[in-house]
Order: C-alpha cells, then structure tokens, then sequence
C-alpha cells in the first residue's frame, strides 16, 4: 500500500487499474470495475471482496446499482451491457446492440431502465427487467461518452465528443436543448438531487454547473489545469465533487463556484468519483489501482500522517485498542495512536516483509515474524498508551490492505537486493 496516509479510511487496491465505482443504495455493498473487464464487490461492514465478477472482454467504463439494490448493470469497451444479481454475483442479462463501446450507463429513478452511451453515436434506453432496447435516442454523428437521468425521471442528459450537452425528453425522445460551452469532450455529467442543476466534466480542464430550465451556465470551475474526468453532487447538492488526471481531487461549493478543498492523494489519473448513501464519504478511483475513501464528515477530505511505503501486510490492535501496530513489506513496523493516527515509532530489524504481529496479553510487547521463511522473530517492547479503541478502523485497514499483499514467502531479498543477512535481535526501543 504505497504512501499509505492513515487519516483516510480503507484503501482497497487491485490487480489492475480501477476505471470506476459505486456505492449500493443501503451502502453495504461497493463496486469496482476495473481495466481488466472485471468487477469488484466488497461488503463495506468489513471492507472484504465478496465477488469477483467475470465476463466483459474490455475495460469495464462503469457500474451502476439498480435504486433498489438488487440489480446491478456494467457497461464495457466489449459493447455490452451486462445486468447482474449483487447477492449471487451471477450474470442475468448480457444485453447486445451498441455498435460501439459501450462509455456510461445510469438507471432511471425507478429503476426500470438502464440507459446507456456509446462510441456509435446513440443513447440506448434498456428495459432492466428483460433487457430490451426501449428506445434509441439519435442525432450524434461522433461519440457520446455520458449519460445521466434526470431525478424527476423525465429528462436524460447526454455529452458527447465536441464538449455539448443534449437534453433529451423521455416521452417523446427528442433533444429539447443543447448546452454549449465547453471547448473539448466531455467525460462525466450529474444531476443534482433536486434536478434543478447539471454539472458537466471536461478535457477542457473545467467543470459547468447550468441551469437545466433556462439552459444557462451559472459558474464555470477552474483549477484543475488538466482534464476532468469525474464529477458528482453531494446528496444536499451543495457540494460537487470532481477528480482529474492528475491524480487530485477537489471539492466545490456550488453557490459560489469556491474550490473548498483538494486532495493528491492518488498517484496516477482518478477516473470517477462518487458520494456515499449517507454522504459522509467520497470514493475515488484511479488508474494507479486503487480506491481511495475520503472521510468528509468533518467538511473537509481528512488526511492526516505518511505511513509505510510499500504494502501493509498485517495491522493489530493493542488489548487496551489505544494503540495500533501495522507490519510492511517496507521491512518496518509502526506503532498508530488509534484515536489520533499519529505514528508513535517506526521499529526496525527485519530484513524483509514483516507478515504478522501479535501484542502479549499486556500489551507491554509485540511480536513480529515473516512467517514460514526461517528468519528470527523480533520482540519489540512498547510503552506509548494514550487514547481510545478505533477496532474497526483496525479491521477495515487489515482487510483494504491485505487485498494488495503478494506472497511474502516469494520475497527473500533485503531492500539492497542481497540475500537476508542474520538480524540483529531488538529487545527494546
């Protein structure tokens, strides 16, 4: 887990890079679509995947879950749509008829139809249950990359590839307005909750907020300075959220147009960005392969210390829980406040990924190991006991992380490459 910034909540990390994902509608379950066609889920009690999803023969561009939470639809470059049951994590519907890649989907607000955006110029609306094509909205001779429906659910809003906005009516399916300002593609559109607004996303290197009645442009957003790829309404819809290729993301006030906080937590382009049910939470996902959780409670994105520098391979939590202790393929082990997230040492003496810990019933020393690979066990006294017990924070960090650990037992190199020299017992700090 690379740059570890314990502030944040779960970092959960793939194989591959992490194009988009979403919340359910109760906020117990999470999706992942990923570069390599497949999908993600996570149970968000403890932050572990429950379902690897396997089909799309692209990357998968976006999930989305049906407003109930039982159905689920992907969409990928393989031009399909696909519906799946969450529970089972079986694959009901493989929807064909793009002739294209297949950019976005989105549900309608009963969940009735999935609508979809495709590199052939159409948006599709899809029957959820028996996964027929409804209707064909048409009119584009280049590609539509977005798609949202409207709260009111009679009104669709498309973005295609010369950076217009298409308003479209869902009973009659013609385009009733065109939102032009932007000088470049657009990657992301989303209504407010209230339906009032919409907010556009661009290579341009800026985000729209328009007037969806009148069609005008109410702010412009700047700051970015390079494409935006993702943006997103806080469920009051005071807030917009929005990520870019640069690895950062930003939070706006929408009355004002103010960015009101910017993170840069990501190491590589951050493709989507959504709220959580509650809205207490941001998720971001980014090619550098993982999902980041921001915690914004507090009316910022929380970041707090620097942690390890490679993969976390084992987190305990102290009997007393004032005290956490995270073991690293960095060689290192670090002690947490709990309550604080400050690192109250770093122990040295391993040669090699530290795979498991274990404090004694006091709590007065830690044990550490590599496990079946030969090399000593440390053990470590600690004596820095201050705070209160945060034992899901343990568990949901020990689960995010153990997801992006290799087999320690393939790696018997010191981080100078030489084979593991005898280790120098530590019996105190």
């Amino acid at each position: 887990m690379t740059g570890v910034q314990f502030g944040e909540l779960p970092l959960l990390t793939e194989d591959y890079g992490v194009r988009t994902c979403a919340y359910s509608p109760d906020g117990k379950s999470f999706s992942v679509g990923l570069f390599n066609g497949d999908i993600s889920l996570y149970t968000t009690s403890s932050w572990e995947r429950i379902h690897s999803l396997k089909g799309h023969t692209g990357w998968v561009r976006e999930v989305a879950y049906h407003p109930k939470g039982n159905q689920m639809a992907s969409c990928s470059e393989d031009k399909t749509l696909r519906l799946w049951d969450p529970e089972t994590g079986i694959c009901t519907h493989i929807i064909v008829g793009h002739k294209g890649l297949v950019n976005d989907i989105a549900y309608s607000p009963q969940g009735d139809r999935v609508a979809s955006a495709s590199d052939d110029g159409t948006v599709r609306l899809w029957d959820s249950v028996t996964g027929d094509c409804r209707q064909t909205l048409s009119g584009y001779n280049k590609p539509v990359y977005c798609v949202a429906c409207s709260p009111e659910d009679d009104q669709i809003a498309s973005g295609d590839n010369d950076g217009t906005v298409r308003l479209w009516s869902v009973v009659t399916g013609e385009c009733s307005r065109i939102l032009s300002g932007h000088s470049d593609r657009l990657w992301d559109i989303a209504y407010s909750p209230q339906g009032h607004q919409l907010a556009s996303a661009s290579d341009d290197k800026t985000i729209r907020l328009w007037d969806v009645a009148t069609g005008s442009c109410r702010h412009v957003l700047e700051g970015h300075g390079i494409a935006v790829f993702g943006v997103t309404y806080s469920l009051r819809g005071d807030q917009v959220a929005s990520v870019c290729m640069n690895g950062t993301v930003r939070l706006w006030d929408v009355e004002t147009g103010v960015c009101l906080h910017t993170s840069t937590g990501h190491g590589s382009t951050v493709c989507k960005v959504k709220y959580s049910p509650k809205g207490d939470r941001i998720a971001s996902c980014s090619a550098d392969r993982t999902v980041r959780l921001w915690d914004i409670s507090g009316g910022s994105l929380r970041v707090d210390s620097i942690g390890h520098s490679q993969a976390v391979c084992s987190v305990k939590c102290s009997p007393k829980g004032d005290q956490i202790a995270s073991g690293s393929m960095d060689t290192t082990v670090r002690l947490w406040n709990s309550q604080t997230g400050e690192c109250l040492k770093t122990l040295r003496g391993h040669t090699g990924t530290v795979c498991d810990i274990a404090y004694s019933p006091q709590g007065d020393q830690i044990i550490t190991g590599r496990g079946a690979t030969g090399e000593p066990e440390h053990v470590f006294r600690e004596a820095s006991k201050k705070a209160i017990a945060m034992a899901s924070v343990v568990s949901k960090l020990k689960q995010s992380t153990d997801q992006s650990v290799q087999d320690p037992s393939s790696n018997d190199v010191s981080p100078t490459g030489q084979s593991n020299p005898q280790v120098e017992e530590k019996n105190d700090l």
